[in-house]
């Protein structure tokens, strides 16, 4: 796995207590129980302080699975 990919990891694990092997590259809201409205603001929280951002309403809108979640980092640059 790459850096990035590696982090968000850390920040799944940290915003939903789950397992690590729970996460993937392709991992959806469907598979994280903890997922919901609130579960979201705490990822949401956990990337911004472990990727040193922060993301504008239409960014955290979008980040729906980790496929586009990975694609927002990526256009950030991260």
């Amino acid at each position: 796995m790459s850096i990035t990919v590696d982090k968000l990891k850390k920040c799944f694990v940290e915003a939903f207590a789950i397992d690590s092997t729970v996460f993937t590259a392709e991992t959806t809201p469907m598979q994280v129980p903890d997922w919901d409205s609130l579960g979201h603001v705490r990822l949401v929280n956990a990337m911004q302080n472990e990727f040193g951002v922060e993301f504008d309403v239409s960014e955290i809108m979008q980040m729906e699975d980790v496929p586009k979640i990975l694609a927002i980092l990526k256009l950030r640059g991260l």
